[in-house]
This record gives structure tokens, sequence and C-alpha cells, in this order.
């Protein structure tokens, strides 16, 4: 291991949702315990879009504190980038006055991390101007700028890309966490400055409280079967047909409700999603033996927080609808991100929609179907298994594909964990690689 430096460091991590999402705590926990491992005693500041909340877990960590991405009299509403710019009276395309009132948190770290996995993608949005702006303007103050492990691109309008790319190819230092990244920086002419690693979220340790021992998963005579599935899947079916339409009422019979008008194409598929998604609950309990375990990733309760940020509730109704309450359970909310991974490493099958329980999962040993809405997860089963042989794409989602996947997932479980046992020790050498890349800009000011 790199010895630790002697001169104490302090980052700002900036690009953080909220510890509700369980991937984006990973990212941070994971992040602390590295860097720790790699300087003396480094503090943090981490800049989060829910303070409100996250503030209140500060002695959690040691070192480490949260501010408001708004200044923090303002409480920092989750709606706030519809509105952010009338406050701050910025010109059009431009973010870099919204973080005047951290500038003394951007000047005293030795560098800014832009943290959150895939905010420099499409995924969400259809161009990270905030996100370019946040690099921006940690040079405007003198501190280097870095983007940690993350996923880039791919941004298909000519417009777009080309902004994208006058930005990033000045940035201080880009670790990119699969190889399908590596190609897209690569083919926009973008090289000098990206450095190949692994998620940090490999390295995140799962935790064993008494209450995830409690639970029977990987305890009774069944296989378990891990599901961490959200109503988020359906906005990225690719068929063209409306979703989500009454994702904010809260008016919800049940889950078919939250999928109203979204129909698969094609004879013999024209069935609703999410009874789909129930069919094939049923079908691993009933014809495969199986128990299943429904562990929600992302758990936003706030009033303002559209549904699909719950995966709780959109599987607790899930679990109403299906019954079976000695074969079927469900997760409780209040687990952090260390919790859930031990839950997810009790199972011996798991299908993921949340990059991050598929990160859990794999980094685990358990044999992994990742349902994919993006390159990210593409890329990080290339680089992890070596073939996307488990990745199902969300638009070919329906009863028979699952059903298909899984059989095939069974029938090389073998073959599955063997490679896992063998890639999970490159895997987190190569997450590891972020911090010392990290280093190498610190102490040598480039790469």
């Amino acid at each position: 291991m790199t010895s630790k430096k002697e001169q104490k460091r302090h980052f700002l991590l900036v690009g953080h949702s909220g510890i509700y999402n369980r991937g984006c705590e990973a990212i941070l926990e994971a992040t602390f315990a590295l860097l720790r491992e790699r300087f003396i005693a480094p503090t943090f500041t981490v800049v989060s879009f829910d303070w409100a909340n996250d503030r209140l877990s500060e002695d959690r960590w040691e070192g480490v504190r949260f501010r408001n991405i708004t200044p923090e009299r303002w409480r920092c509403p989750h709606w706030y980038l519809r509105v952010a710019r009338r406050f701050f009276r910025l010109p059009a395309g431009d973010w870099r006055s919204a973080h005047r009132h951290l500038r003394a948190e951007y000047r005293r770290a030795d560098a800014v991390l832009s943290v959150g996995g895939d905010n420099y993608t499409t995924d969400y949005s259809p161009f990270p101007g905030y996100y370019l702006d946040v690099l921006k303007y940690a040079r405007e103050q003198g501190t280097k700028d870095v983007i940690w492990g993350a996923t880039i691109g791919r941004f298909d309008d000519p417009v777009v890309r080309e902004k994208v790319v006058e930005v990033l190819k000045d940035t201080a230092l880009i670790t990119a966490r699969e190889s399908l990244t590596i190609e897209y920086l690569a083919s926009v002419g973008i090289t000098a400055n990206v450095r190949a690693v692994a998620d940090p979220a490999f390295l995140l340790e799962p935790l064993a409280t008494p209450a995830v021992q409690a639970y029977p998963i990987g305890k009774t005579s069944t296989d378990w079967l891990g599901l961490s599935v959200s109503s988020m899947l359906w906005r990225y079916v690719a068929d063209g047909l409306p979703a989500f339409a009454d994702e904010r009422s809260g008016r919800l019979s049940g889950p078919c409700a939250l999928f109203h008008g979204v129909r698969a194409n094609g004879q013999g598929q024209n069935r609703d999603r999410s009874s789909a998604l129930v069919d094939f609950i049923n079908h691993a309990i009933e014809k495969l033996g199986m128990s299943v375990a429904l562990i929600p990733h992302v758990i936003d309760t706030r009033a303002t927080a559209p549904i699909n940020r719950n995966d709780h509730h959109f599987l607790s109704q899930i679990r109403a609808e299906i019954g079976k309450p000695d074969r079927l359970v469900l997760a409780d909310a209040s687990l952090r991100a260390r919790e859930m991974k031990y839950v997810i490493s009790r199972c011996r099958f798991f299908i993921g929609s949340r990059t991050h329980s598929t990160i859990a999962a794999l980094s685990s040993g358990v044999p992994t179907i990742s349902l994919s809405y993006s390159m990210k997860s593409r890329g990080i089963n290339r680089d992890v298994l070596g073939h996307e042989d488990f990745v199902l794409p969300v638009s070919d989602l329906s009863l028979e594909s699952l059903q298909k996947m899984l059989q095939k997932l069974i029938d090389r479980e073998a073959e599955v964990r063997a490679t896992l046992e063998k890639r999970m020790p490159v895997i987190k050498e190569n997450a590891r690689k972020n911090a010392d890349y990290l280093a190498q800009v610190l102490e040598r000011h480039s790469l």
C-alpha cells in the first residue's frame, strides 16, 4: 500500500444528492475511508442537495461537515434548481454565481471532488450545466477540480458535446469508473487527464448490525433472490409512451397505478410491466422455490419528492399485492448503505436497477442481473465479468425476459462466482487508484 503523506488535506465534495440515496451514501462512505487510508486525518466538506436531512448525520463521520447547496438560511427546497436562477440572477447557462456562498470552502479545499457517479451523463438531464460550472468555479478559486469515479457521456447533441468537452479537457483529473467512459472520452479527444479506476463503492464494507442479522435472508433452507427495483425504471422504457403521469399525486391504489398508460409493444407482451414484475416474483417463489428479499436503495420520504425516488414505497406496494409474508421480505427503509450491502450479500442471486445496489452485490460475490437504462451498468459488467451477458435493457423487460435471464444466471452460477472471486481483488485495487491519482495531482500539481 502507498504510504500516507504527512500533509493534512481538506476535500470539498460536490454533486452529492443526499444520503437518502444509498448509492450516494455508499460513495461518500467509501470515499471517506479510502482517503483516510491514503492521507493522514483528512477532513471533508460535503455540499448536499438534501442538507436539511444530511446534516443530522454529521456525527456518524469524524471530520465531516455538510453544507447546503444554497445559502443555509433558505433550507434548500428540493425544487431549487427550477427557481435558483431567479434568486441568483444568473445569466443563461452560468451557475458559477450559485456557489458564491461557498467561496471560502472552495478556497480552503486542496481539491474539489465532483461525486455522484453519473452527473456528467444525459441519464437525468440533457445538459449537465450545473456540474460543469462546479468545475469552472473550482478553477476560478485556484483549487484542483476532480471528477471522481464517474461515468461520462454519451452526449449526442453536438452543441452539448462541444460545451462538455471544452470544460472536461481542462479538468485536473477525471477518474472514470468503467471502460465505456474511457472509450467515449477518447472518442472526443479527452485522454491526458483521464485515468481508469473502479467505483469507490466497491470498497464499501458491509455492516452486520442486529437489525439486519434479524432478517431470515440467507438463513432458511430456500435460496434467496434479492430484488432492488424502482418505478424509475419505467422512465427509460423506449416505447414512446408516457409514464409517471401521477407520480407526484400520491393517490395510488397499487403498483400498477405507477405505470399508468405504459404498455409493451408486440403480440403476447401487451401487459403492464408492473404486473410482469409481480408475476416474476410469484414465478421465483412458486416455480423455482425461492424466497425473495425486496431491497430499496433510494428512499426519499420528503413530501416534495417524486415517487420514483422512494423505492420503499414502491416495493411495499409490490409486497402487498403478492402477499406470501413467509417467502417475501421487505428491507426496512431505515437501513443505511452498509447495512443494505450486508442484506444483499446474504442473497444467492440478485437483480437490481439501481447501479450501486448491483455494485454492492457484485463486490459481495453475488451473481447479479443488472436492469440497464444507461451505459454505466454495461461498462461495469464488462469490466467485472468480461461480458454483458447479464445486462437486461429496461426496454426488453418482461416476464419472459426476466425468467430467461434468471435461468441463465442459475445455469452459469458456478462460472459467475468463480469470475467474481478472481476479479474482485483487481476491481477493488482499481477503486483504490482513485486516491493514488488524486495524490499525484496534489503532490505534482499534474498527472
